[in-house]
């Protein structure tokens, strides 16, 4: 979110992410999710809906939440 392909590339590499990764420069797509700033993670299950979303800094709490929202 707000940050050029290139970069976010460069960030996915070093850290090794592997999973699905949304571009979104201008900010468009986050606010559809109800983003509106970082950092954040959105939980989307298998069929596609979004099952939570938490902006805190706590990264830990984050997943935690959002992965017992999973079924």
């Amino acid at each position: 979110m707000a940050d050029d392909r290139s970069r976010a590339g460069d960030f996915l590499e070093r850290y090794g992410w592997k999973w699905p990764q949304l571009v979104d420069t201008n900010r468009s797509k986050a606010k559809r999710f109800g983003v509106h700033w970082q950092p954040a993670v959105i939980a989307i299950d298998a069929k596609g809906r979004i099952a939570g979303v938490d902006q805190s800094y706590d990264r830990e709490r984050a997943w935690n939440r959002l992965a017992a929202k999973l079924p």
